[in-house]
């Protein structure tokens, strides 16, 4: 299955490529990925619905859908109606109001047969999962100084290529020398062989991309540290989320998360490990300039 996201991954990387490109050259800072973002979240939303569906924690289909793609878009509207206010924390705001009509919706909506803690836990985890970690990629377009938002597309590019270079660390090192397995009952074609793929190669990518990819004015550049802490983390914090996405479909008893492409998957099997990365590489690149 990986030889198949492989190549979509290089596609959707050549995809971002050009959409920042188009953003930089064209229209406003996130005209482009905004919109994309709101799509594959609510994909994404409808694809961890369905897999919390064996387990009688489905939430309703619009409630869920319509929280995780009102929290992404979210930071391209509110930048405009609440200028000079820092996006981090106005989308904190509306996270904490989607919750909160969560609740109501899960008392006006209480069903005397049951399941209904079941109901709201998945709610909240629809919202987390495909609303709250896809608007930390939106976020991460919105990074660094207010007059110099252009750095945001090669934050979230370095993010995605990063990521995406461990992917293929880890199935070519699994595949060549994969002996000893990661974690066998979830995962079991992870190798502690993949593991040192994956961060071999994203080390070496997160040198590149701080070199060739951030932009020239960006003080990340002449800093010796910041590629490996940046790669190491990113490449960790993927291979977490690559085996989180795995548990749901194990639990779910299913091979994808979705059938949008056939023989490939959904939006989670291509997008699980980046989703996981993105809040850690929002948090080091607020942190970092």
């Amino acid at each position: 299955m990986l030889r198949y996201r492989l190549p979509v991954g290089a596609l959707l990387i050549l995809l971002l490529v050009l959409a920042g490109v188009a953003e930089h050259v064209w229209v406003p800072p996130g005209a482009v990925l905004v919109p994309v973002a709101v799509l594959l979240s609510v994909a994404a939303a409808e694809e961890t619905r369905k897999l919390l569906r064996p387990h009688g924690a489905s939430p309703h289909r619009m409630v869920a859908l319509g929280a995780a793609g009102l929290l992404v878009a979210s930071p391209g509207v509110l930048r405009y109606l609440v200028p000079g206010v820092p996006l981090p924390l106005l989308v904190a705001g509306v996270f904490l109001a989607l919750v909160v009509a969560l609740l109501v919706v899960a008392v006006f909506r209480y069903d005397p047969g049951g399941g209904n803690v079941l109901r709201l836990a998945g709610s909240l985890l629809v919202l987390i999962y495909a609303g709250g970690l896809f608007v930390c990629l939106v976020l991460l377009r919105y990074s660094g100084p207010s007059e110099r938002l252009h750095w945001g597309v090669p934050f979230l590019l370095s993010t995605v290529l990063v990521v995406k270079s461990g992917d293929i660390g880890a199935y070519a090192l699994g595949r060549l020398l994969g002996r000893r397995k990661l974690v066998p009952q979830l995962s079991p074609g992870k190798t502690w062989a993949g593991v040192f793929g994956a961060v071999g190669l994203a080390l070496v990518v997160s040198w590149a991309c701080f070199r060739y990819v951030l932009p020239t004015d960006c003080p990340l550049r002449t800093c010796p540290a910041a590629p490996w802490v940046f790669g190491l983390a990113i490449a960790t914090v993927g291979i977490v989320g690559d085996l989180l996405e795995s548990l749901l479909k194990r639990d779910a008893g299913v091979k994808d998360s979705g059938d949008w492409i056939p023989g490939f998957g959904g939006v989670l099997d291509l997008l699980d490990s980046v989703l996981l990365a993105s809040p850690v590489a929002l948090l080091f690149f607020h942190l970092a300039v």
